[in-house]
C-alpha cells in the first residue's frame, strides 16, 4: 500500500508539471491588453465598478482578472498537485512506521 501511494504521488507531480506547462503554453499568447487598444478604458471601468459595487467590487474584479492569467492558473494547479503529492508521500510514510509498543498491557 505505501508503495502505491508513493507511486500515486510521483505520478501526480509529473502530471501536474505537464498539465501546468501545457495550460500555460496553450493560453499564453502575446495579445495587446485592453488598455493598449482603448487608452483610458481601465480607469473608466474601475470608476464604473466603484460607482455600482463600491471599492469591494473593484478589488474583487481585479482579483478575478488576475486569477484568469494563464501563469497564475498554472501556478495554482502546480501548488495543488504539490499538496496532493505531499499528502500521498506523508500517508505512505505513516503507513511504513512500526506499530508503537503498548507498555500498559496486563
Amino acid at each position: 500500500m505505501p508503495t502505491g501511494l508513493k507511486l500515486l504521488g510521483a505520478l501526480a507531480l509529473m502530471l501536474a508539471v505537464a498539465c501546468a506547462g501545457t495550460a500555460w503554453r496553450i493560453h499564453h499568447h502575446p495579445a495587446p491588453s485592453i488598455e493598449q487598444l482603448l487608452p483610458g478604458y481601465t480607469k473608466a471601468q474601475q470608476r464604473q465598478m466603484g460607482i455600482l459595487y463600491g471599492k469591494g467590487g473593484v478589488v474583487l474584479s481585479n482579483w478575478v482578472e488576475e486569477l484568469m492569467d494563464p501563469e497564475v492558473e498554472a501556478r495554482i494547479g502546480a501548488i495543488a498537485a504539490l499538496l496532493f503529492a505531499f499528502g500521498c508521500f506523508y500517508i505512505a510514510h505513516l503507513l511504513e512506521l512500526p506499530e508503537p509498543l503498548d507498555d500498559h498491557s496486563p
